[in-house]
């Protein structure tokens, strides 16, 4: 799967595009908060997608340490968006990911596994 992170990109992509869709028909950038407040299973809901928020802006956080990329466009993505700046992470990271395996000098995972555990040959069956 060479270039996985393609699937979340387009998803976050199509998703924004739907959510200012969403805006532009209806005029109201803030018509959800109404959505979340008038019933019980709206209230569920909007708990829901906040605990997610939550999440992948901690996400964002730390593995932008991990593969060395800015954290903070899609922290300001996901506040502003929701879910298309998760995926827009996520296609990220699998992008990150796949640029670290093909930079490793014998290509495999296994021999990056080895040298992080100190050795250098694998082990003979």
């Amino acid at each position: 799967m060479k270039n996985i992170w393609m699937l979340p990109a387009f998803l976050a992509i199509a998703f924004l595009v739907f959510t200012l869709w969403t805006i532009a028909a209806t005029g109201q950038p803030l018509g959800f908060v109404a959505e979340h407040t008038h019933s019980p299973w709206g209230a569920q809901i909007g708990i829901d997608l906040f605990n997610a928020l939550c999440v992948g802006i901690y996400f964002a956080n730390v593995l932008s340490r991990q593969y060395r990329f800015r954290a903070w466009p899609y922290v300001f993505l996901t506040l502003c968006t929701g879910s298309p700046g998760v995926l827009a992470l996520a296609a990220r990271v699998l992008y990150a990911r796949r640029a670290s395996l093909a930079t490793d000098s014998n290509g495999s995972f296994y021999s990056r596994n080895l040298r992080r555990c100190g050795r250098t040959q694998s082990p003979t069956l």
